[in-house]
């Protein structure tokens, strides 16, 4: 099987939080109060190529698809041109792949660039997102309610959500995203409700906790009109 050796940062499984629900402030806090009570292990892990293989967002929780865009690299910077231009794209694309999806509402978006001294320089403030090391899950249901409601009243009734996730130049072997395969996640035992602090607004996610039996999948030597769908 063609993939790669590597390891991702599980939650530990401890006691701590059977009566602590773990939190992170994305924030300068005060007053000697803790920014977070995350402890992660690092585990082996074997993330197979999904080249070829027929994955599902039904069944498996994530596809790849192929999709292009009329944006340059450089265009991402712009956080108009991408709302105007990329936005309208993704729907289209939405609407042609996925039929029963009729009223599709834009959340939001973020570019990550690794910095040169990313895991080297723990304090530095970068100017982009970097890779996420932590197995995890981007919202939970209360996350997707809370995030919703920062939305215009007219478009609250959104059920469900989609992630894209694309490269700006490729190939790439450099940080590529690993995804789960939703069938091989025990999600009463596998996962952990994490409160997700902001300056602005709260969130909540999901931490994993290893289990051997997990399988994880990434896109080997993606390219720019490769997607995920997740």
């Amino acid at each position: 099987m063609v993939g790669c050796h590597t390891e991702l940062q599980y939650l530990a499984r401890l006691e701590l939080y059977e009566t602590e629900k773990p939190f992170l402030a994305n924030f300068k806090v005060s007053n000697g109060a803790r920014s977070t009570n995350h402890i992660f292990e690092p585990k082996p892990v074997f993330v197979e190529d999904g080249h070829g293989q027929p994955f599902s967002l039904d069944v498996n929780g994530f596809a790849f698809m192929k999709h292009e865009t009329n944006l340059q690299p450089e265009d991402f910077s712009d956080a108009d041109r991408v709302r105007s231009v990329y936005v309208d794209e993704i729907n289209q694309f939405v609407r042609q792949k996925f039929p029963k999806y009729t009223d599709l509402v834009f959340l939001d978006f973020e570019v990550r660039r690794r910095d040169v001294s990313f895991l080297m320089d723990k304090l530095n403030k970068y100017p982009h997102a970097q890779p996420l090391r932590a197995a995890h899950v981007d919202m939970t249901t209360e996350g997707a309610r809370l995030k919703i409601n920062l939305l215009p009243e007219e478009q609250i009734a959104v059920l469900e959500g989609k992630d894209f996730e694309r490269l700006l130049r490729g190939p790439t072997t450099d940080w590529p995203l690993a995804v789960l395969d939703y069938q091989s996640l025990y999600s009463g035992r596998d996962t952990a409700c994490n409160d997700n602090i902001f300056v602005d607004a709260p969130s909540e996610n999901f931490l994993l906790h290893y289990n051997e039996h997990h399988r994880w999948v990434y896109l080997k030597d993606q390219k720019p009109d490769e997607i995920y769908i997740f």
